[in-house]
């Protein structure tokens, strides 16, 4: 609060804006309605980063200056630059870019079960990315396996009805709680379900909680209490919930830390300057002409777009704009912001590369080394032998998967790839088993779009004495590949 010049007090947190029909809009107490991410949970945060969801859509991630008295308007100015989601999509995209190769001996279920494991048709492979991609972008992902309670008299109905087990995904962000054992293996998991509509047609919020021996349902009481709602025992003797990390953990917690959330949060800074790089725009768009001993009558632009300044001030006319230096300050600083994006996205495994698009304009690419990706494609392995393991429980039938995904990648450009080959062969004293071996990656790369059993063919008809001829762009006259040692 503070006083007018007459004596009487006004607030001083708000403007009148009651003439353009916007009383109560401009007011800094608006600058309460933004969230401090810093209190989001990381999991959520991550998937706002990667999605543009939540305080991205809504602008409540837009951070407010301390005595800022159009929030609201500014909100509307915040376009969210999405970096982050392309970097984790590089590291997951080219892995399940084809089909893996799955074999089964010796269950009657698992086939049928390949092409629908949610029981809402959703095919392993497909289910498999979107669980390995939950895991990259928060360092852990669960997979809960159950099955039906009322299960049918014979193997053929079980078959035609769909009734045999099936998996859904519960993310770190669901995790109502934990233990596990001095291993870090769990010992039980309780999960946020979806919340439910109870008896009296209110909705109702629950928990399930999952050990080796039961599943136990829990409600959310008015009180707030959670009382047990139902239990009942689970027969394949260890919690049917399979977790996949990312990465390897240090302690033993089974809620690690996201790996890209530094990334996240430089994202999130962007954000902010953007809102602020467009509010300083139009604030220079929209420049006040000021003038004095003009009166307002002669003014043919209108009483609305200058400043009458009193007669005794002596200043030159001109145009009332912010600095145009703090704008420029503002875009290098979000260049700076971005190079660091892509620094760290390298100390990551995915590259960033300036690629010019019908000619004329450039954009970014990132693409994933051939590390991160053979990492993905065991972590997709790993997933999909234990899904396997554990169906083989709940069914208690023994049998044989086997799951292989391309272990193979040539992430940086199949020219650039194939001119680093020639340069290696034509290297004196290349062994044999090298040559075979590079001979074997130009052909997985050139053939990367046909079916895994062609290339597989043309790997084992390679001749190790009479090899094909590599050109290079600098060769006037080629010549054939000399073996090594001949």
């Amino acid at each position: 609060m503070g006083t007018d010049m007459n004596g009487n007090y006004v607030n001083e947190t708000k403007f009148d804006l009651v003439a353009s029909g916007q009383s109560g809009e401009r007011d800094i107490h608006n600058r309460y309605t933004h969230t401090n991410v810093a209190h989001v949970n990381p999991y959520q945060f991550m998937d706002d980063s990667y999605f543009g969801e939540g305080g991205y859509r809504t602008g409540a991630y837009l951070i407010p200056f301390s005595r800022e008295s159009d929030y609201l308007s500014r909100k509307e100015l915040a376009v969210y630059k999405n970096y982050l989601k392309p970097i984790l999509d590089a590291m997951i995209t080219p892995v399940f870019a084809q089909q893996a190769v799955r074999i089964t001996q010796g269950n009657t279920y698992f086939d049928s079960f390949e092409e629908d494991v949610t029981g809402n048709g959703m095919p392993l492979q497909e289910f498999t990315c979107e669980v390995t991609s939950i895991a990259r972008r928060h360092g852990v992902c669960f997979v809960v396996m159950d099955n039906y309670i009322e299960q049918p008299e014979t193997v053929a109905q079980a078959s035609e009805q769909r009734i045999y087990p099936y998996v859904y995904i519960r993310k770190a962000s669901q995790v109502a709680e934990f233990h596990v054992d001095d291993f870090g293996n769990l010992d039980s998991i309780t999960f946020n379900e979806p919340d439910s509509l109870d008896n009296d047609e209110k909705t109702c919020k629950k928990r399930r909680k999952w050990t080796a021996a039961d599943v136990t349902t829990y409600k959310k009481e008015i009180n707030g209490k959670w009382v047990v709602d139902t239990i009942r025992p689970i027969a394949v003797g260890r919690i049917p919930v399979i977790t996949l990390y990312s990465d390897s953990r240090e302690c033993v917690t089974i809620l690690v830390d996201p790996p890209l959330y530094d990334i996240a949060r430089m994202n999130h800074m962007i954000y902010n300057m953007t809102a602020e790089i467009r509010d300083q725009e139009r604030s220079q768009a929209f420049s006040v002409f000021y003038c004095q001993g003009i009166p307002p009558s002669e003014m043919a632009v209108g009483t609305k777009t200058y400043l009458n300044l009193p007669d005794g001030v002596t200043i030159t006319p001109g145009y009332a704009s912010p600095n145009q230096a703090i704008l420029d300050g503002l875009i290098s600083h979000e260049d700076k912001i971005r190079e660091q994006i892509y620094m760290i996205a390298e100390q990551n495994g995915v590259t960033g590369i300036t690629t010019a698009k019908s000619g004329v304009a450039l954009a970014w690419e990132f693409l994933a080394h051939e590390e991160v990706l053979r990492h993905t494609a065991a972590m997709a392995t790993y997933l999909e032998n234990q899904i396997a393991e554990l169906f083989g429980d709940f069914t208690n039938e023994s049998f044989v998967y086997n799951v292989k995904y391309r272990m193979v990648y040539s992430p940086v450009g199949i020219d650039d790839e194939i001119a680093r080959y020639d340069k290696i062969l034509k290297m004196p004293g290349v062994p044999v088993s090298l040559t075979n071996k590079i001979y074997e990656r130009i052909a997985r790369a050139v053939l990367v779009d046909e079916d895994q059993t062609v290339v597989d063919d043309v790997v084992a008809s390679f001749d190790v004495v009479t090899r094909p001829t590599v050109v290079s762009s600098t060769d006037v006259n080629p010549q054939p590949m000399e073996a090594a040692n001949e």
